[in-house]
């Protein structure tokens, strides 16, 4: 290579260095020199020496302020006096969790804060959980029905606080549902006795029980009853529904928040007169002249149960001895004689589904499969096994991809059939 061809091309490095800084920083000169700010490229915040508004991405040339950031007094420097921006509030409209989350951006970074009355950035009581950067959080409640308003106010860096505060308002509107799993219809309960009233819920904090005969109320059994407590013991008084006909009633649990959402039986039930000679559980509870409902014993035959069939060596799982024979909805019978997760729950003669065990071999489980050691996945002791759904084989894909590629095959010739 020539002399002057290494001074060309030494010299077109330089210069595309140049260019280089130049793309990385616009700046001509050092940070606080009389020119480092100017409009055609301006300063950031916190920086100078400017001298007009247009010389600064904040749009304000703060006078004489050098002695702020350690420089001359005289020095003017760029500062941001503008409140941060609030955008993108949420949520609104109606929310069907009583924990929503307020959240909302702002275009700078800030410290930010809420409250439920319009106050100052000082005077609000609650900061956001997710707060100094550009995307600010926070969850609030438990939350009643209803509409609801926060106020929000932000406070940048630069200690510029927002003079009005940004408004989050929405309603709370629960999905609330009840299921009532005992009286289901059919069943007959005894004057003097005590039942369980049962049910399963969710978003409903109490409930009410009510009890009617057609669109007559026979009063209310109970109310304000915890709602997570799924049950509660109803004591049927010797002159419940005194003058009334106690055949075919309807037993309505209902939240006590919003009376709309219920449940009742599926069919009517009856109150009589309590017929039983012993207590519940012995051995003669349960008679053809006297049958129990669903749920109670001791049975001998079907001719004792109001409902179903006397089922028989069940007891275990009524809390009861297992040997115990038990009245049983023809819906509720399992072919299970002992509890979930017992060591023999899953047998060859009545195998479990995916998700059940003790099992100890694939012939009990209805998916030809019994995992080894997996309790643990189930919220169970590491070394019990559980059924699962059967893994694919090797050999199963390749049959699999077989009779693809075969259906493949047919699909074309009937596509080359209808072109003829």
């Amino acid at each position: 290579m020539k002399g002057l061809d290494k001074i060309i091309i030494v010299s077109l490095l330089a210069l595309g260095a140049c260019f280089a800084v130049q793309a990385a920083s616009c700046h001509v000169s050092a940070p606080w020199s009389w020119n480092y700010c100017s409009s055609w490229c301006p300063c950031s915040a916190g920086e100078g020496d400017c001298d007009t508004n247009d010389e600064c991405l904040t749009g304000y040339c703060s006078k004489d302020a050098g002695s702020k950031y350690g420089q001359y007094w005289e020095t003017d420097v760029c500062e941001d006096i503008t409140p941060p921006l609030i955008y993108s509030l949420g949520p609104s409209g109606n929310v069907k969790t009583n924990n929503p989350s307020l959240s909302f951006k702002t275009n700078e970074s800030a410290d930010c804060m809420y409250d439920t009355q319009d106050k100052s950035f000082s005077q609000m009581r609650h900061s956001f959980e997710n707060t100094g950067g550009k995307e600010h959080s926070s969850f609030v409640g438990p939350l009643d029905d209803g509409s609801h308003t926060y106020y929000v106010r932000c406070e940048d860096e630069w200690g510029n606080e927002n003079y009005f505060s940004a408004k989050i308002a929405f309603s709370v509107g629960l999905d609330r549902t009840i299921d009532l799993l005992f009286p289901k219809g059919g069943e007959i309960l005894r004057k003097g006795n005590y039942y369980e009233i049962r049910w399963e819920s969710s978003n409903v904090k109490s409930v009410g029980i009510k009890a009617y005969k057609g669109s007559t109320d026979l009063g209310l059994i109970a109310y304000g009853i915890p709602a997570d407590s799924g049950s509660y013991r109803w004591d049927i008084a010797s002159d419940f529904g005194k003058g009334s006909s106690l055949e075919n009633l309807t037993l309505r649990v209902f939240s006590a928040e919003q009376e709309s959402a219920f449940d009742e039986n599926d069919s009517g039930f009856s109150i009589k007169e309590n017929c039983h000679a012993s207590s519940l559980w012995s051995l003669d509870y349960c008679t053809p002249s006297c049958p129990c409902n669903p749920g109670e014993g001791d049975c001998d035959s079907d001719a004792d149960c109001v409902l179903g069939k006397c089922s028989s060596n069940v007891g275990e799982k009524y809390g009861q001895i297992p040997t115990y024979d038990v009245c049983e909805r023809l819906e509720d019978i399992s072919c299970h004689t002992t509890s979930l997760w017992s060591l023999d729950y899953c047998t060859p003669s009545c195998p479990c589904n995916p998700g059940e065990g003790d099992c100890d071999s694939d012939e009990d489980c209805s998916t030809g499969y019994c995992a080894l050691n997996t309790g643990g996945e189930y919220g169970q002791i590491s070394t019990l096994d559980v059924c699962k759904e059967k893994p694919v084989s090797t050999g199963d894909l390749q049959s699999m991809k077989e009779k693809l590629d075969a259906l493949a095959q047919m699909i074309l010739q009937l596509q080359q059939m209808l072109k003829k």
